[in-house]
């Protein structure tokens, strides 16, 4: 009954105090306008308007003088149009103030369906003597303007239900909580619960991102992605795969036989080789295309696809049903080392660190810009992750054991025939072999068995053996998929940028460790840092990312070493060995990848969730260090500061990078509902 009681209050709690930050906070500009003088309407019709036309544009420039009422204490302009908005309205407003030669000029923007936006709170310092509106492509229509318009109080109901949704989560995961007092244990079914809760979660999560990139579902189900840039390299492949060929039915362009070398893209557009021109991206070899992404994606899910539906699969389910299975491996992952080897571990801990670790691999930023190459990426991370997670298993229960190491190693080697860097991610299994192969007797003799070998080798081997056929097909060379004949910016047969020391080193600091972060008063409010170069040439694009400690703070846990020496007696040298590998790999193909390609965010699929991984598990040992101690609710707030921060970086990365003139992919695709969720969140506007 206590308890009952205790839970009560604490919801009564929360609910007040997110509708006090709902009324209070959200509509804060409602109570700026008390005590301001009575608010005064101007009304223009048509013939007042100044048109101003030009070939990209059309522009109405609207005046208010002093003598039509401005008057001398105002503080904001609500805009009334005559006809329904069907589109964004951007402009500007200028005001002329007394003792001042130039005034203030703001950009405006006006979006249907946010009534929030048709008031401009304007910031005087002196008495306004004038007005000059400039409204950009609106069709001419009356206007009326009301100054020192009351703004109404708006109850979001959904703004309110997650915020009631985040104070409840951080409550439940405070420390002492009853969470933190409870051992780790999924066979409670109060803990699956929360499990399925945070499942729940991430799957919501992906599918508003993956669906809110189209105006609606309907419009998303009949995209094709043969019609978007970059979106359509394993559709074409699918096609030609399913006409029995391994180019692409499109031929090439004749006049890329005559040059001297039609992978430099400056040769090509002094011959007048436009983009447009070309299958951007694509690999040409001896007059044909090739598509030099991973085959496997194509062999799994989209060709069967296509010969059961008929119609090609768009990239955005292919990459979200990779995600989602891809997230449920990393879960038990995640499961698996902390139930054999932190068995003190509390559930809460558990929790957040599931969050934590789904949230840092970059899958978001996928799902929201499913293109060519996150399809590739997150294709292999699935493959990896569910593999790795396989191969765990067969650790912890000897039936079947050979059986769970051939299908895992079966998945592992297929992700190499999504993106073949993911051949280093098969460096885990090492561990895990030896493990196997080598164990002791009761009477502390060696013992060997082979059988774990074969049932490793054998499916790398088959995999490998399908794939080195397919690029001798393609290229005559096993080892080549393409890699050096792509039709896009850089020449990668000329190799000018080799693997540096310092661009090595780069890598790994600007995509694993660097700290800091842009903010921005603009939503999504963190922008990716610009990367240090320190003047290093080689490294082909440098664009600007978060790092993975940024979004994941506790990385920097790896620099604690004191505790470093008690791990081999107190956890078994399995434990020492897995965490080395989750360290070294990732910071190698960090490296790698940094150096050779250049930094983008996108690349962060490729390692980032098992340098996460190592991070909980050196983590989990800083906790029972500290539990010892009687510190332990320290480093459980600490965890929490680390989801709020991650939480932040999240939503970030769900935006997409930048396109064009805006901001990012999800403003580009679908401008409205963007504006909408910022303007719910952004509560000084």
């Amino acid at each position: 009954m206590l308890i009952q009681n205790r839970r009560f209050k604490a919801a009564v709690i929360i609910s007040l105090l997110c509708g006090i930050i709902e009324i209070f906070l959200f509509n804060v500009r409602s109570f700026e306008l008390i005590g301001s003088s009575v608010q005064k309407i101007i009304r223009f019709s048509k013939s007042e308007m100044i048109l101003s036309n030009t070939e990209d544009e059309n522009k109405i420039v609207l005046t208010i003088h002093k003598d039509q009422g401005i008057p001398d204490d105002t503080r904001n302009l609500e805009i009334q149009l005559e006809n329904n908005l069907q589109d964004r309205i951007r402009g500007t407003i200028q005001t002329s103030e007394i003792g001042l030669t130039t005034g203030h000029t703001q950009k405006i923007e006006i979006i249907p369906g946010v009534e929030h936006s048709r008031y401009i709170f304007l910031y005087p310092s002196k008495r306004i003597t004038q007005i000059t509106l400039v409204l950009e492509n609106l069709e001419p229509q009356a206007i009326s303007f009301v100054i020192n318009s009351p703004v109404p109080i708006r109850f979001n109901m959904y703004r309110f239900c997650i915020l009631i949704l985040i104070m409840t989560v951080f409550y439940c995961f405070r420390p002492g909580s009853a969470l933190h007092q409870m051992r780790f244990n999924l066979t409670e079914k109060y803990q699956k619960w929360w499990l399925f809760g945070i499942m729940l979660y991430f799957i919501g999560s992906f599918l508003f991102v993956s669906i809110s990139t189209y105006p609606n579902l309907s419009t998303m189900i009949h995209s094709n992605n043969l019609a978007f840039w970059n979106k359509d390299h394993y559709q074409l492949l699918t096609e030609a795969l399913s006409n029995r060929s391994l180019s692409l039915l499109e031929k090439p362009p004749q006049i890329l036989e005559t040059l001297q070398n039609p992978y430099d893209a400056t040769e090509r557009a002094a011959n007048q080789i436009s983009d447009a021109d070309i299958y951007w991206d694509t690999a040409y070899f001896q007059g044909k295309y090739y598509v030099y992404f991973g085959v496997i994606p194509v062999i799994t899910f989209l060709l069967p696809y296509k010969l059961i539906t008929g119609h090609y699969l768009l990239n955005d389910f292919a990459v979200l049903f990779y995600a989602l299975f891809g997230s449920i491996g990393l879960i038990y992952c995640l499961k698996w080392i902390l139930e054999r080897f932190f068995k003190q571990l509390s559930a809460a801990t558990f929790l957040i660190c599931s969050i934590l670790l789904i949230q840092s691999t970059g899958l978001i930023w996928c799902v929201r810009r499913p293109l060519s190459y996150e399809l590739a990426m997150v294709s292999a991370f699935c493959f990896s992750v569910c593999g790795f997670a396989i191969n765990l298993s067969s650790l912890s229960n000897e039936k079947h054991r050979n059986l769970k190491l051939t299908i895992g190693c079966l998945l592992m080697a297929c992700a190499v025939g999504c993106r073949p860097i993911s051949i280093f991610a098969s460096l885990l299994n090492i561990p895990i072999l030896i493990s196997l192969i080598i164990s002791k007797t009761k009477n502390n003799r060696m013992h060997f068995r082979i059988q774990p070998l074969f049932s490793v080798l054998m499916p790398y081997l088959f995999i490998g053996s399908i794939l080195m056929f397919y690029n001798w097909l393609r290229f005559g060379s096993v080892f080549e998929f393409g890699q050096n004949y792509q039709l896009t910016i850089f020449d990668n047969r000329a190799v000018a940028n080799g693997l540096s020391a310092p661009n090595y080193l780069l890598g790994i600091f600007n995509m694993v460790f660097r700290p800091g972060v842009q903010f921005s008063t603009n939503f999504p409010f963190l922008v990716a840092p610009e990367p240090l170069t320190f003047g290093f040439g080689g490294t082909k694009y440098w664009k600007h990312c978060f790092s993975v400690a940024s979004i994941c703070p506790f990385i920097f846990l790896f620099f604690f070493f004191p505790y470093y020496r008690d791990v081999k007696r107190n956890r078994g040298w399995l434990f020492s060995a897995l965490l080395i590998c989750l360290i070294i790999i990732p910071l190698f193909i960090a490296g790698y990848v940094g150096s050779s390609v250049g930094t983008y965010q996108r690349y962060m699929m490729d390692f980032s969730w098992m340098v996460v991984l190592a991070g909980i598990m050196t983590a989990c040992l800083m906790i029972e260090k500290l539990r010892g101690i009687h510190l332990e609710k320290f480093f459980q707030a600490g965890l929490l500061i680390c989801l709020l921060i991650n939480i932040g970086f999240f939503v970030a990365l769900s935006c997409g990078e930048e396109q064009l003139a805006v901001s990012n992919f999800f403003e580009f695709h679908n401008p409205i509902l963007f504006k909408k969720i910022a303007y719910a969140l952004m509560f000084w506007l």
